[in-house]
């Protein structure tokens, strides 16, 4: 019943219409449409030059990283000759539909590639020209229409066109010369038949010259214009540490058109991560549910920035411009979970009158953080893992998306490199796909900028208000808003982004997204208050220097400890450079025998308990171990011999750590097929929390997880 009702809602137009140029650039920026299913409905498709030898997930090819279109046609979709001269295809679609994002960049030589779009099966077509004539700076469109990012000279930058181009029956995009290494992702609506469609033309800017002057306008003024008649509301005061809370109640059927808040704390970034703006729609609880600070494309520090959505002033008032409909009630919160008072300055609410219909759509928008990622560069090729940036259930549209990572280049690692944490390609999967329609060729690439470049940017469509973590140790924010290539989904959306870059590093990996939903969707995003409590990070993605309220994310390196005890085999240090341990080193117990046991000691500067975690890599030539923490047993008979190298993760459960010296000891129980010793690979012993929370595990990055005292967990 509920997808004939679904289908019902799609298939009633509002009102009959011809898609134009001009009807979409007018669909642009009509903030309120995304507030309802479209009239038309349509999927969004991409075509990219991503790297096709990834064909089976949880395998090494899955995170293959040429990700550019080849002189041998490898990465496109073919290679043909047309007039005597050979084209390279970008995309070949049947219609009715429309491109509503173009981004490409090239690297290898110094030419420009010679672009054609053909519409209809003409063979003539419609836009040619070299690819930076065509999009970018000096594109079929003014800026912001057109641009690069970041805006510097050059052609290795992000070459980005959002000027819509229908087509009726067919579209075929192809480029000749091209670059050694051609990178391009193109976002294109595919329209349910029967919609009318008219094709783009060389004279469709000059018959939509209205249209396109007025989008131009409405752009250039940075955001959505506010509509008369709306009621200002306050929302300020004192939020207590630990659960202080200011709320403000609407009445509908009315939509939320603006906000804007100010916050004062003796640590703002951190007050800026762990308090939370949360809001209520209809009797759905947190439909927002994000830290403030990323909410607003701040990320949890103190930064400026600009999208068409959102906007941070130079005085760090944050605002922003969605269009927050409900039908009957709306509550908006601001929840202080922080360890210190923080003060709302600045609080407005601006509410207007809104049309409440069967396609409206609630706003939601959601946070989480993968605190402690440990990328991987393998010596036999590139390895990554999947992290998951939300999952849904239900009918909607993803319409934006915000990543706050911290990049921990990892000074202190033998290997003395630079780290580009951005190598990763999103792969989003849309109403049950078992293979993503959306895959592309670098997270910078789908933020829309290039070359891991730290410029700071700032555009209605993606903005980049803090880049110099790219390539070293530091911080970065990436943020991009769907004004026309907003995700539809009908049933279910899975959106991954691949964590993938040159070197071993670990990582502070934080996304924001949003969307909007049909009342009674679903999304399995993870609560966000434990992980938001966490320190931001400054100067390391560890939090080795936090306060003893907070001890999480505290790492300890077995090749670091002391070693108390011995009773066999002998222990050695070792360098690597291929196997992803954690500062590339790893503590090595070999030739040990049955009943042998090594015994660490490690100091905390706390008593509480925490959720261990011990990183181990399998050999073929390990055993069975039992583990005790300072005289208790944690596990009694646990296996690690495996493939070598395969890396295992004991989550060891929920133990008492105390204040002062701890040990922990290990103790051989059972040997391999019948070998007389054993050898065993020792990386890292982690803290992952004080708390009591269903923490999600980054099983690809991990390899094989072993749960010990799994129910204390």
């Amino acid at each position: 019943m509920l997808v004939m009702f679904i289908g019902c809602i799609y298939s009633s137009p509002i009102h009959a219409q011809t898609i134009t140029l001009g009807s979409l650039l007018d669909e642009m920026v009509d903030s309120e449409r995304l507030t309802r299913l479209p009239p038309y409905p349509y999927k969004l498709l991409h075509a990219s030059s991503y790297d096709r030898r990834a064909v089976q997930p949880h395998t090494l090819a899955w995170f293959s990283n040429d990700d550019y279109g080849k002189t041998n046609g490898t990465n496109y979709v073919r290679k043909e000759t047309t007039s005597g001269r050979t084209e390279y295809v970008f995309m070949d679609v049947a219609g009715p539909g429309a491109i509503v994002r173009f981004w490409a960049t090239f690297g290898g030589n110094t030419f420009s590639p010679f672009l054609r779009v053909y519409l209809d099966q003409s063979s003539t077509p419609v836009i040619e020209g070299s690819l930076p004539q065509c999009i970018g700076r000096n594109g079929l469109a003014n800026s912001p229409l057109a641009f690069v990012a970041p805006n510097r000279s050059g052609l290795d930058v992000g070459h980005n066109l959002y000027l819509p181009i229908p087509f009726t029956q067919h579209c075929k995009i192809t480029v000749e010369k091209p670059s050694i290494k051609m990178y391009y992702n193109i976002d294109y609506r595919i329209y349910d038949t029967p919609a009318s469609v008219e094709t783009y033309a060389t004279n469709s800017l000059t018959l939509y010259r209205s249209n396109y002057t007025s989008t131009l306008s409405a752009l250039s003024n940075s955001h959505p214009v506010i509509l008369n008649g709306t009621a200002t509301h306050s929302l300020t005061g004192h939020l207590k540490r630990d659960g202080g809370a200011q709320a403000f109640q609407l009445t509908g059927p009315a939509a939320i058109r603006f906000v804007n808040f100010q916050l004062s704390a003796p640590d703002l970034m951190q007050a800026l991560r762990s308090t939370h703006l949360e809001m209520d729609f209809d009797g759905e609880t947190n439909a927002v549910h994000c830290p403030i600070g990323d909410f607003f494309g701040m990320g949890g520090y103190v930064t400026n920035g600009c999208t068409w959505f959102t906007e941070v002033q130079t005085n760090n008032s944050m605002q922003a411009f969605w269009v927050m409909p409900f039908k009957q009630a709306a509550t908006v919160r601001l929840v202080n979970h922080g360890r210190q008072p923080v003060d709302i300055v600045q609080g407005e609410i601006l509410s207007g009158a809104y049309q409440w219909q069967t396609n409206s759509m609630h706003f939601h928008a959601s946070w989480r953080e993968y605190p402690f990622e440990d990328s991987t560069k393998l010596a036999s090729g590139w390895t990554g893992e999947d992290l998951n940036y939300i999952t849904l259930e239900g009918t909607g549209r993803l319409v934006g998306d915000s990543l706050s990572i911290f990049n921990d280049a990892g000074s202190d690692i033998p290997l003395g490199y630079q780290n580009w944490w951005g190598e990763g390609d999103e792969k989003i999967y849309v109403d049950g796909e078992t293979f993503p329609s959306h895959f592309g060729t670098g997270t910078e690439d789908y933020y829309g900028y290039a070359w891991c470049l730290p410029d700071i940017f700032n555009t209605p469509f993606i903005a980049q208000p803090v880049g110099y973590g790219n390539s070293r140790t530091g911080k970065a924010i990436n943020t991009r808003m769907r004004l026309l290539d907003d995700l539809p989904y009908r049933s279910s959306l899975v959106f991954d982004m691949e964590l993938l870059t040159w070197k071993t590093g670990r990582h502070r990996f934080a996304p924001t997204v949003f969307w909007y939903a049909l009342p009674g969707g679903k999304c399995t995003t993870p609560d966000p208050l434990a992980a938001s409590q966490l320190p931001v990070a400054q100067t390391t993605s560890g939090i080795e220097l936090a306060t003893n309220t907070c001890p999480i994310g505290i790492r300890l390196e077995f090749d670091r400890m002391t070693i108390t005890q011995i009773t066999g085999g002998t222990t050695s240090i070792a360098t690597t450079n291929g196997w992803g341990l954690s500062q590339e080193k790893c503590l090595f117990w070999k030739s040990c025998t049955n009943g042998s046991s090594l015994t660490f000691e490690f100091q905390a500067s706390f008593t509480g308990e925490c959720a261990l975690v011990s990183k181990m890599i399998a050999l073929p030539t390990s055993g069975n171990m039992s583990i005790r923490l300072n005289g208790e047993s944690i596990t009694t008979h646990t296996s690690l011999t495996g493939e070598a190298g395969h890396p295992l993760t004991l989550a060891l459960g929920k133990n008492l750590i105390k204040k002062g010296a701890n040990q922990l000891r290990f103790e051989i129980v059972a040997l391999p097929n019948a070998q007389l010793s054993a050898d065993f690979v020792f990386d890292y012993l982690e803290n992952a929390g004080p708390y009591t929370i269903s923490r999600i595990w980054p099983w690809r990055e991990m390899g094989t997880v072993i749960f010990l005292n799994q129910g204390s967990i």
